[in-house]
Parts: structure tokens; C-alpha cells; sequence
């Protein structure tokens, strides 16, 4: 796997929904979570990685007993409150932001034998939630963000010139 970095168009694309619940989907979540593992992260989208699913990989523990892989994710609910914390993304290396998310959300999913499930989270797990979402929507943090500020991170970013995956 290779993630890819911005400017790649690819990652302003949305998610395709996953119909097929198999062994090959079981085997792409498993590989996401070692290339997440390897990059030091918390949370990994298929689209990062040029997969076109809507599927992300979460492990704010890096704990193996706290992997949550979710398939065809959306917020059912979001609030009441919002929170301002720096986030980074393994898409933008070398840059981080203040960014704007609510401190509490309820997810429904499905797991990788395609039963519904539903996850409420807070703080940190809301964020990642949020972040990784984004992800399949075709959002990156840095769009959350006002142009001037964006302009200026980007600016200083060394991911900047960079047009292809590393």
C-alpha cells in the first residue's frame, strides 16, 4: 500500500459503497491496519490509500482489542458541542491545524460480516471518526479550514509540490 499525499485528485473523491462482504474486504481492513500501524497513525480510509470503498480502519489505542473497522459509515447524529484541537493527516505530511468538530457523534456502520452496528463516540474518538469520514467524502482537514489559513499551511507544507503517492 502507498498513501496518497495532497495535491492527488484522488483524494477529493467519494467512496463508493460496499455491497460484498467477504474474505478479500476482511483482507484489505487487515492490511489498512498494518499500514496504519507502520505510519504511526490512528486512522486509515481506504481513499488514502487509492482504494475507491467506503471503508476506514480506527485504533485510537493502537490496542488490537480496540480495532473498529467501518463499512459504509454516516452520522446519524452530531453535538451538541464543538471543539478547536490541532489534527494532522497522513494524506498532508507535514502539517497541522486547528480544526473544528463536534465533541460528540453516533455513527452506524456496518462490520466486515455486513451486520449494522452503531458507535457512539466522544473527544478523541469523535475526532478520528469525523476525520476519517471526511476521508471517504472526499474531505481533508485542510478544507475545513478558512482559505487564508490554508493557503499559508500549505505554503510552508513540504507535501506542497508533491503530485503522486509516496
Amino acid at each position: 500500500m502507498k498513501i496518497l499525499t495532497y495535491p492527488n485528485p484522488s483524494l477529493k473523491r467519494k467512496s463508493t459503497s460496499i455491497k460484498v462482504f467477504n474474505k478479500e474486504l476482511a483482507k484489505i481492513a487487515k492490511e489498512m491496519f498494518q499500514f496504519m500501524y507502520k505510519l504511526n497513525g490512528v486512522g486509515l480510509a481506504a481513499t488514502q490509500v487509492g482504494l475507491p470503498y467506503s471503508i476506514a480502519v480506527i485504533n485510537p489505542t493502537r490496542q488490537p482489542a480496540d480495532e473498529i473497522v467501518l463499512i459504509n459509515p454516516r452520522f446519524t447524529k452530531t453535538g451538541p458541542g464543538t471543539i478547536n484541537e490541532e489534527e494532522g493527516c497522513l494524506s498532508v505530511p507535514g502539517i497541522s491545524a486547528r480544526v473544528k468538530r463536534f465533541t460528540a457523534v453516533t455513527c452506524e456502520y456496518h462490520n466486515l460480516k455486513g451486520e449494522k452496528a452503531v458507535l457512539e463516540a466522544r473527544d478523541l474518538l469523535a475526532r478520528i471518526l469525523q476525520h476519517e469520514i471526511d476521508h471517504l467524502n472526499g474531505v481533508l482537514f485542510i478544507d475545513r479550514l478558512g482559505e487564508d489559513e490554508r493557503k499559508i499551511l500549505l505554503n510552508k507544507s513540504p507535501a506542497k509540490t508533491k503530485n503522486e503517492s509516496i
